[in-house]
Formats: structure tokens, C-alpha cells, sequence
């Protein structure tokens, strides 16, 4: 098993709050869990397409590996990239409680040409 500690981004879950708030740790398990998860899935192929065999109930190799593909490679990107729409949706979220944030705007924030 894969130590969510270890994962990538494995401390994404500490920055959905702001630093002064009480974190939930409920929700602060779960993303731990998720990443781990994710990166069991993405290390351990052999692991992961036999788990997904046992719950698809011994299909053929070449439908596993399809599986396996579609559901881990190809949704995965290893480098995901954020819209400007989804910073801007964030952005506009953190100004509710972030005094901050409220004289920022995205045009200012540095950005990579995608």
C-alpha cells in the first residue's frame, strides 16, 4: 500500500481552508484516502488491475487492460492544468472570507501559457 504522506500533492487537503479555520478532519481524511488511492492506482498496475479484476468478476486480460487505461492512464493527467474560468471560480470563492483576495485579480496572478 502507498503512505498517502508520500503521495503527490499530499498536502492539497491543507490548503482548502484558510490557515486561521478549524480544518475538518473528516474531509481532510477523505482527500488523504483519495490521493492515497490515486496513487496506489498510478504506482502498482499489477495491485490495481487486480482489484479491479476482483470486483469485475474474472474478466479476459484485454478487457482488464482497456479498463485499467481508461479509468487510471487516461484520466490521470500528470500534470493537470487549471482553466482560467476554474481560477477565476476560486479566486471569486476565497474573496468571500479573504480580505486579501478581494483586491486581487486574476490578471495579476502569474500564469504559464497553456
Amino acid at each position: 500500500m502507498v503512505d498517502s504522506e508520500s503521495a503527490p500533492h499530499s498536502d492539497f487537503g491543507r490548503h482548502l481552508a484558510p490557515p486561521d479555520s478549524k480544518r475538518s478532519p473528516l474531509a481532510e481524511d477523505f482527500l488523504k484516502a483519495v490521493i492515497g488511492a490515486t496513487a496506489f492506482e498510478k504506482q502498482e498496475p499489477k495491485g490495481t488491475k487486480e482489484i479491479l479484476n476482483k470486483y469485475l468478476k474474472n474478466v479476459s486480460d484485454d478487457l482488464l487492460d482497456e479498463t485499467y487505461q481508461q479509468y487510471v492512464v487516461a484520466m490521470y493527467e500528470k500534470y493537470p492544468h487549471v482553466s482560467l474560468e476554474g481560477i477565476q471560480t476560486l479566486l471569486d470563492f476565497v474573496k468571500l472570507t479573504n480580505e486579501k483576495a478581494k483586491s486581487t485579480k486574476r490578471s495579476s496572478l502569474p500564469m504559464r501559457a497553456s
